[in-house]
């Protein structure tokens, strides 16, 4: 028993050690081969060398330190409010979840308290997550309401500084080749292989990027992203027997209800309304109200919200066949507009 202990306490102390070696690792790798063997070394005695390294180092420092922002910071843990999100003495709901009017109310059986809308329990975490995006790997942390911001300025930053690297030892064998210093001298193969590295993950952080900017700008989450697949799913599956056009199948469609309309407004909903919040890695400004700015509850599309409890009782009144998808489609239309 002891043994298998020890192997399972190794296992969990590595799965958060190895991830942040590795990403602490490929930016050190980084600066070492674009600041100080092309800028301090190739470039040493021209005056572009100093700036590029200074720009270098800056580009390293700034995603090094969002990297440990987003860990310290954490997502934000429903235990973290077990003061406001408990029973009240009369066994009600807090009155924040009550008139927030979004969602059917739950406790989480794990952490005995109620669960405000899009917190949702991470199994890895052991806990209830404010607005869980997703549990990622590379930060061996779930990213929630609180970090959210700092990890979406990672991800922009990694691209900005991988993009750099790969641009700086690309123009480094390019001016190699070209001057024919291959006679003289051998290529510097660190070079080489950050040069693969940062294409690499030039190639795939402008994917993810891609992908996480699109959710923000809808101002939905990633799970929330797999809750309206699920469900438009489960609508394609009910019309094929229920609905009499596509116009109709269309209106039954997922609507998001934490989608303000706005780009901008959804913007500005995580990353703040100032250009300083948007480039350093600190915390959006407060909102104003404390439930908000905690990830308790959030600002709500009253139209959106119109339509799936439209959609909820246009549901509840079919009574024909194709029950088990009405029941699935009804339990993910209570739990978003309850």
């Amino acid at each position: 028993m002891n043994i298998f202990l020890n192997f399972q306490l190794f296992i969990n102390n590595a799965s958060l050690i190895f991830p942040r070696t590795l990403v602490n690792a490929i930016y050190a790798y980084s600066l070492y081969c674009i600041g100080f063997v092309i800028c301090l070394g190739t470039l040493g005695e021209s005056s572009v060398g100093p700036l590029l390294f200074w720009i270098t180092l800056g580009l390293y420092l700034h995603g090094v330190v969002t990297y440990y922002r987003v860990i310290k910071i954490g997502p934000g843990f429903t235990s973290s409010h077990s003061n406001l999100l408990r029973l009240t003495e009369d066994n009600q709901a807090p009155d924040f979840l009550i008139n927030n009017g979004t969602q059917e109310l739950h406790i989480c059986k794990k952490c005995d308290l109620y669960k405000p809308p899009r917190a949702h329990h991470c199994s890895s975490c052991n806990a209830c997550v404010l607005k869980m995006d997703h549990h990622c790997p590379w930060f061996a942390l779930c990213i929630g309401s609180q970090n959210y911001k700092l990890f979406i300025q990672f991800l922009l930053m990694s691209l900005i500084f991988a993009v750099w690297s790969c641009a700086i030892s690309g123009w480094y064998v390019w001016r190699f080749i070209a001057e024919e210093s291959y006679t003289d001298e051998y290529m510097d193969l660190n070079v080489i292989i950050n040069g693969v590295i940062a294409l690499s993950m030039s190639v795939s952080l402008a994917v993810f990027d891609g992908v996480e900017m699109y959710f923000l700008l809808k101002g939905m989450t990633t799970i929330e992203y797999y809750e309206k697949s699920d469900f438009n799913r489960d609508v394609d599956v009910f019309s094929g027997s229920m609905m009499s056009s596509k116009e109709e199948e269309d209106s039954l469609k997922w609507r998001n209800i934490f989608d303000t309309g706005s780009v901008r407004d959804n913007w500005e909903v995580v990353m703040g309304t100032t250009l300083w919040e948007w480039l350093l890695p600190v915390q959006r400004s407060t909102l104003g109200d404390i439930h908000r700015d905690e990830g308790l509850s959030f600002p709500v599309n009253k139209e959106n919200l119109k339509i799936m409890r439209r959609n909820e009782q246009r549901l509840r009144h079919n009574n024909q066949h194709s029950d088990n998808v009405r029941s699935r489609l009804l339990g993910q239309l209570s739990s978003r507009s309850d």
